[in-house]
């Protein structure tokens, strides 16, 4: 019954990147709002960033995201500061044709909307790198646990007969 906190007090467009990482594993999220609207939620991940250093993985995110884009926010709220930030405001602004201010809210309503998106990139990781993809360890782990089994299968076959009413048969093993 309550509402969403998704709507900014704030009526411009503002683009949101936030991130959880467990190197060599990462997620962002970035959130466009649109006249104070979330309107389009992006995820992107890593698998292989060996060391993670946010200093230079948020702009050399935003220099993918935002160089080639067709449309450039008139802010966009990051969760670091980090060196440089001033030219590549400028190289976006003058791409844009107009004034990109790239921010790394502190408090306020901002900084709760950057919380919510750093609460989603958390999400997003744990769907991605633990829910949705165990690691084999993990699952043959599990195997054996559930079968009682007194070592880890190191081999599974599944089996599978299909037909049309009693004819067509075929069968396949993986």
């Amino acid at each position: 019954e309550e509402r969403q906190r998704i709507a900014s007090s704030q009526g411009d467009d503002t683009d949101v990147l936030a991130y959880h990482a467990e190197a060599p594993l990462v997620a962002a999220n970035l959130f466009h709002l649109r006249g104070g609207r979330a309107m389009d939620r992006r995820e992107y991940y890593w698998e292989d960033l060996d060391e993670f250093d946010p200093k230079e993985f948020v702009p050399s995110l935003l220099k993918q995201i935002y160089l080639e884009a067709a449309y450039l926010p008139k802010a966009i709220h990051v969760p670091v500061d980090f060196d440089d930030r001033e030219l590549l405001e400028e190289a976006l602004s003058e791409r844009a044709g107009h004034k990109v201010e790239i921010f790394t809210p502190q408090r306020g309503s901002k900084r709760a909307f950057l919380d919510l998106v750093e609460n989603n990139a958390a999400h997003s990781f744990e769907q991605r790198f633990r829910v949705l993809k165990p690691t084999s360890k993990a699952i043959s782990e599990a195997v054996q646990a559930a079968l009682n089994l007194p070592e880890e299968p190191q081999r599974i076959e599944s089996f599978d007969i299909s037909h049309i009413q009693g004819t067509d048969t075929v069968a396949s093993m993986v």
